[in-house]
């Protein structure tokens, strides 16, 4: 049974997880089964009222209208999702192509000033006069 302290469910409030359950089946026995969540939600234990704790949350996997139950009893161990910064919707090979037509844009634009727009040379024309060339 997992016995958590109220500051340390909280840092779990919004967070993706992956909780293991294990659970006694009166015709199977026990058995472990894993769910991704995120949190939503903490029910603390109120003596003589209510005692078992729980986490709600919503199944990643298969969300439905309302969060379900994870009750500490039942939880083996449960670690936070870390998050990622990949984008799957952009691939490497786009990436690198949008580079090389950046860069050479960029060469072409070095390498032939008449070919820039007017603002660019104006701003030449107002440097090369600050500098009194």
């Amino acid at each position: 049974m997992a016995n958590y302290t109220v500051p340390e469910a909280a840092t779990y409030l919004g967070s993706t997880v992956w909780i293991e359950l294990a659970f006694d089946d009166p015709d199977d026995g026990p058995f472990h089964t894993w769910r991704c969540i995120r949190v939503v939600g903490v029910v603390l234990a109120l003596p003589g009222v209510y005692e078992h704790p729980h986490f709600l949350g919503f199944d990643v996997f298969e969300p439905g209208e309302f969060p379900n139950e994870a009750f500490w009893s039942d939880i083996v161990s449960i670690t936070p999702v870390k998050p990622t910064r990949h984008n799957p919707t952009r691939s490497k090979r786009a990436n690198d192509s949008s580079r090389s037509k950046r860069a050479h844009e960029a060469a072409a634009l070095q390498a032939k000033p008449e070919k820039r727009g007017l603002w660019h040379r104006m701003a030449g024309i107002v440097r090369r006069i600050a500098v009194g060339r």
